[in-house]
């Protein structure tokens, strides 16, 4: 709606420029008329000074003349020679004219020489003064110059400027008046209008009336639009404020950039993918100070491109850019979970085939060369049965392990244990279990625990495993199991006498089909060789019982692992779900 200000504005600011351009062009004839006024007078000075034939050499009694002329008139009068030099000035002694430097430069002296005599106005180097100079040449075809000081002149074309001034501001002060005067009288019944709107909320509202039909009309008419757009603002926000909620609370990380490279919109998951604060404000990603997030920013495929992978922080994403008017909308999904997944069945398959490759082949050897030798001994045929055994528990011990630990991997926790378990009784079924790997070993037992509350099959099957593993890959004669009851909790550890494992590969020992470097199963001989799942196996029944283990190199050289767990009462349920 148009204020009082801006009705005053378009009614001055017309008139002033018109006044501004009239002045401008008033000033410009004064004082062309003024220039022309003044080249006339100057050029009437010089004729009569040339008339009263001045002697053009300097003599004293010439420059005395000269000198009293200047007094009494003002004016200065120089002869100048051809190429420059002062040959005599009345408002110079003679050692100044002598020494005087070249007036080749200056411009009344260059335009007599061309004969085109101009009138200049500026500061003498030699009196010191600003001065009004007018040059001709002479018939002698010397240059006789005469000058005025500035102040010389009338000034009264600058004074008649000023008047022009002084009834310009008069005149622009009159009508900015009158102006105020209209505009505040227009403005009147547009601030009744723009009043009652701002009313238009309120339930009792009284419109304005003009004692016009067209105003009343408009009135009306604007008051219906702005309760139209109120209900269609209404609508918007409550739409606005659902989508926010669903972007909010997308799983994708959604950013609008415009072409400007600023960030207009952004949810929270934005920020927590990239893991940096990410905000509206203007300027912020010339601000940012995070290199992977502006790489990331910098990469972003094309607007349009099908979705394209990209990595970040350890993660890796799926970027897609859609085209949205003049700003691009990046949505982003983090799929590091399913890479993981798809390295881990990668990884899977190929340790199984691995693990399974060498038995098979153990046994497909044997059995083709019983089959192909009709005539063999029996003696030679029971060794490569004894082969095709051996790699057959192989195979079934590796299949058993499998079916363990991912049971184990599916299993939130251990429920609610009322089983007794006694130690003694796993300790005699770990020694019958390990007789067949011992050889020349021995295994050392230290029991300060009669029964524990756990599953037996847990507890046997953690100290089979460790013990298993420290027969088959230590060098020493010894192997040294405890178990240790200290008021609820279990510690049961198995020592080896090497040789350690490198601290660089303790926590891959763990890890599903993990073989560590060869220097500790060097020269153990080829049934050594386990399914590679067995310590995996022993971490996940530790993390059933929220327990932890723990691998260090012992005084003897060799390797200490050390499970250690809290006994379950029964009325503990380990599934983060239930506790009393």
């Amino acid at each position: 709606m148009i204020s009082e200000r801006k009705l005053f504005l378009l009614a001055f600011i017309p008139v002033i420029l018109a006044l501004l351009i009239t002045l401008a062009v008033i000033v410009q004839t004064v004082d062309d008329s003024s220039q022309q006024q003044l080249y006339q007078m100057m050029s009437g000075q010089w004729q009569i000074v040339a008339y009263l034939d001045i002697p053009e050499e300097y003599s004293p009694e010439a420059h005395r003349k000269l000198l009293k002329l200047t007094e009494s008139t003002a004016m200065r009068i120089t002869i100048i020679s051809p190429e420059g030099k002062i040959l005599t000035d009345s408002a110079l002694t003679h050692e100044e004219i002598v020494s005087a430097e070249d007036h080749t430069d200056r411009e009344e002296v260059r335009s007599a020489a061309l004969g085109e005599p101009i009138v200049t106005t500026r500061y003498s180097r030699s009196t010191k003064i600003q001065s009004i100079y007018y040059a001709k040449m002479l018939d002698s075809g010397n240059i006789m110059r005469i000058a005025y000081p500035a102040d010389y002149y009338d000034h009264s074309a600058d004074r008649l400027i000023t008047v022009f001034f002084a009834e310009f501001i008069l005149l622009a002060a009159i009508f900015a008046v009158v102006a105020f005067i209209v505009s505040k009288k227009i403005s009147g019944p547009f601030r009744e209008f723009r009043s009652a709107l701002s009313r238009s909320d309120s339930a009792d509202i009284t419109l304005p009336t003009f004692n016009d039909s067209v105003m009343d009309s408009a009135v009306a008419s604007v008051y219906l639009m702005k309760e139209e757009l109120n209900k269609a603002n209404v609508s918007a926000c409550a739409v606005n404020d659902q989508l926010r909620y669903i972007i909010n609370h997308t799983s994708e990380g959604v950013i609008l950039i415009n072409d400007d490279n600023e960030i207009t919109g952004c949810n929270k998951n934005a920020s927590d993918i990239l893991q940096c604060r990410l905000d509206t404000v203007s300027g912020f990603m010339k601000q940012l100070t995070d290199i992977d997030v502006i790489k990331f920013f910098g990469d972003l495929p094309a607007s349009g491109a099908d979705a394209e992978k990209m990595y970040i922080k350890g993660k890796t994403l799926e970027i897609s850019v859609i085209r949205i008017g003049q700003e691009k909308l990046v949505v982003m999904k983090d799929i590091s979970a399913g890479t993981v997944y798809n390295n881990y069945k990668m990884d899977l398959v190929e340790n199984l085939s691995h693990e399974l490759k060498t038995p098979l082949a153990s046994i497909l050897g044997a059995s083709e060369t019983i089959l192909k030798n009709g005539a063999m001994t029996a003696e030679a045929r029971d060794k490569f049965l004894q082969t095709i055994y051996r790699n057959s528990l192989s195979l079934n011990k590796l299949l058993f392990d499998i079916l363990e630990l991912h049971k184990l991997e599916n299993t939130t926790g251990v429920g609610i244990v009322t089983e007794i378990t006694d130690i003694n009784e796993i300790i005699s079924e770990l020694d019958e279990l390990s007789k067949p790997l011992l050889g020349d070993k021995k295994i050392n037992y230290k029991i300060d625990a009669d029964t524990v509350k756990a599953h037996s099959s847990h507890i046997l099957s953690i100290l089979l495993n460790l013990v298993t593993n420290a027969l088959k890959y230590s060098g020493g004669a010894e192997v040294n199991v405890s178990v240790l009851k200290e008021g609820c909790k279990i510690i049961m550890s198995v020592a080896d006498q090497g040789p350690a494992i490198p601290k660089s590969e303790r926590e891959r020992i763990f890890e599903r089909f993990y073989s560590v470097s060869q220097s500790r199963t060097r020269g153990l001989g080829k049934d050594c060789s386990g399914s590679g799942l067995g310590l995996s196996i022993v971490k996940h029944i530790t993390r059933l019982y929220h327990g932890y283990i723990n691998t260090e190199t012992n005084s003897a050289g060799g390797n200490t692992f050390t499970v250690s767990f809290m006994e379950q009462p029964e009325h503990f349920k380990i599934d983060n779900v239930t506790k009393k």
